[in-house]
């Protein structure tokens, strides 16, 4: 917990079969935190005084920048390379 009792709020990404997870800087409280739409509820401010449209609109563009990057990736890549593949393995001779 931080300031006040406020949690940060953190992200979790999946690249390349590799998870990573970050805080982006901003702490809310649990009162002021929507689990269903992942969003501050209107109207609220945390305790550095950020607005629930500043710290949205943040939140907002991280998920942009996450999708814009799996677009590009399939079209780089295609659709195919996209999917998880089983892997099969050989067995060892001699």
């Amino acid at each position: 917990p931080g300031k006040e009792g406020e949690q940060q709020i953190r992200i979790s990404a999946n690249i390349k079969k590799t998870r990573f997870m970050s805080t982006i800087g901003i702490s809310v409280k649990d009162s002021i935190w929507n689990k269903e739409t992942q969003t501050v509820k209107l109207k609220a401010k945390n305790a550095k005084g950020e607005s629930s449209n500043s710290i949205n609109s943040k939140l907002a563009s991280i998920r942009n920048h996450f999708e814009e990057y799996e677009k590009d990736k399939k079209r780089r890549l295609g659709e195919d390379a996209c999917n998880p593949h089983a892997i099969h393995y050989k067995p060892l001779t001699r």
